[in-house]
């Protein structure tokens, strides 16, 4: 025949039996008192996981003399989770309070993608202010002679930062290119050209280039 008494009902009439004290039973048992108290009162939530109340258990049946199966069954019983059934409603049963931490987590989830993206756009804005600007210069090449009074500039710099020759502002096309006719000065020519970023750094690039007129045939 089952024995369908409660745990606690079967600690609280041995203890009587025997003449002991939870106090007692803490002390001879060495259980921590909060899970003697546990068993005790049945509040199997504050207890740790089975196999432990197993040993718990078995423990205390032999302080009362009592058979190991007599206390882990009716702990069993008591402590196991509801099966499954036709009107186990998901997730409104059993699974109910998981709700909570998934929507946390899902809160958690876009709060961090906010946060990195505003992160980027903060980078990206921040090397647009105070970031080093892209020049290069495709013509002329370096330290070259011509025999022509102009010559034509060519380059592409950084969109959205300023260009000047020889301190002069040019015009940038939206793709960042440039092109301009430059006049020359007979002898050397230093051309300097300056890509500035607001409130960012400057990048120069120099070109040297030699004009040697050509010469003019005498006319008697």
């Amino acid at each position: 025949m089952t024995d369908e008494r409660l745990l606690s009902q079967i600690l609280k009439e041995h203890l009587d039996l025997k003449g002991l004290t939870i106090e007692r039973l803490v002390s001879t048992s060495g259980i921590p008192d909060r899970y003697v108290k546990a068993l005790y009162e049945g509040d199997y939530r504050s207890l740790p996981a089975a196999p432990y109340v197993h040993a718990y258990l078995k423990r205390l049946a032999a302080l009362l003399d009592l058979q190991n199966e007599l206390l882990i069954n009716a702990y069993n019983a008591e402590a196991a989770p509801p099966r499954s059934g036709l009107r186990d409603l998901l997730p409104t049963n059993r699974f109910a309070q998981a709700a909570p931490l998934a929507r946390v987590s899902k809160k958690t989830i876009v709060l961090g993608i906010i946060i990195l993206t505003l992160i980027l756009y903060l980078a990206w804005g921040a090397s647009r202010l105070f970031g080093i600007p892209s020049l290069t210069v495709t013509s002329p090449e370096n330290n070259i002679d011509v025999h022509t009074p102009t010559i034509i500039l060519k380059g592409t710099v950084s969109r959205g930062d300023l260009l000047t020759i020889n301190n002069n502002e040019i015009s940038v096309n939206p793709d960042g290119s440039f092109e301009k006719e430059y006049p020359l000065d007979p002898g050397l020519n230093t051309i300097d050209f300056r890509a500035k970023r607001f409130l960012g750094r400057t990048v120069i690039v120099t070109r040297s280039v030699q004009y040697i007129p050509s010469a003019t045939p005498n006319v008697e």
